[in-house]
């Protein structure tokens, strides 16, 4: 049975060995009608290549510097230079990684340890375009490899911050409980499992009446991608649950921003 995207939200894993089997047929080709349309709302292009190691005619091998091991196929994940390509990224992105966990495949986000001009290449990157973001996909091996086990040890894969240290009611300082969330309960503990780089969880949200407001805690270009995939989380989750609004700009909402943080973007309810 067909994991709904909640659960695929809490089944996800950083997979970093594969099985050296082929990719099944139907999955890849569900996988390629996904990636021709993937819905974002953003004002941005992504682009997501499904690129297979044997059939890679280029001189230079698709490497990830030993950080993976035995993938049959990887996602190359391409964004324009637009004011939210990253955020944007972030989301699509998730959602192609969601629907990979939906199909019994492993993935595994990777910003910086792979060779950037062999995907570069494979993909035939524009000039206008970005290369942030690689992901094996496939079959995970049923015997992790020593380096997958020292990775998930140093990132702690499975450790999150504390629900009350990154979500807030009103004002900062009023921690909000899982329990106290309301409907948004679910959604923002999804946003609490989202992956990010170094597992860093670099977001804070404030709850209001209105809405949710999300604010990145970290400086750097893969931050925003990490928004990105919190965003992505929450909506998801939202839309599942039959909670109704969406994503946009509120001007009002930068002048709430926390000491060294960065307005990112709201989720908004949805008038009665």
């Amino acid at each position: 049975m067909k994991k709904s995207v909640i659960e695929a939200m809490k089944a996800r894993r950083s997979i970093r060995s594969y099985s050296k089997r082929p990719m099944h047929h139907a999955a890849e080709g569900q996988l390629k009608d996904y990636l021709r349309h993937i819905e974002h709302p953003f004002d941005a292009r992504i682009r997501v290549e499904l690129i297979k190691t044997g059939e890679y005619p280029g001189n230079h091998r698709l490497g990830t510097y030993g950080v993976i091991k035995n993938a049959q196929a990887f996602f190359a994940v391409c964004c324009d230079r637009s004011s939210f390509a990253e955020e944007a990224l972030g989301y699509a992105f998730e959602k192609v990684v969601l629907k990979s966990t939906q199909l019994g495949l492993g993935t595994c986000w990777i910003g910086g340890t792979f060779n950037k001009g062999a995907f570069a290449d494979a993909v035939q990157l524009k000039a206008d375009e970005m290369l942030p973001i690689v992901s094996p996909v496939g079959q995970a091996s049923a015997k992790p490899s020593m380096v997958s086990k020292t990775m998930s040890r140093v990132t702690k894969q499975r450790s999150r911050k504390p629900f009350e240290t990154i979500f807030f009611s009103d004002n900062w300082n009023i921690p909000l409980t899982q329990k106290s969330a309301g409907d948004f309960g679910i959604p923002l503990e999804m946003v609490r499992l989202a992956p990010s780089s170094r597992n860093c969880q670099p977001w804070q949200v404030l709850i209001a009446p209105e809405g949710a407001h999300f604010y990145r805690m970290a400086p750097r270009s893969l931050n925003r991608i990490d928004l990105g995939i919190a965003l992505c989380h929450f909506d998801l989750a939202c839309q599942e649950l039959g909670i109704d609004g969406g994503l946009k700009i509120m001007p009002d909402a930068i002048a709430h921003t926390p000491e060294n943080g960065f307005y990112t973007m709201s989720w908004i309810r949805k008038e009665a």
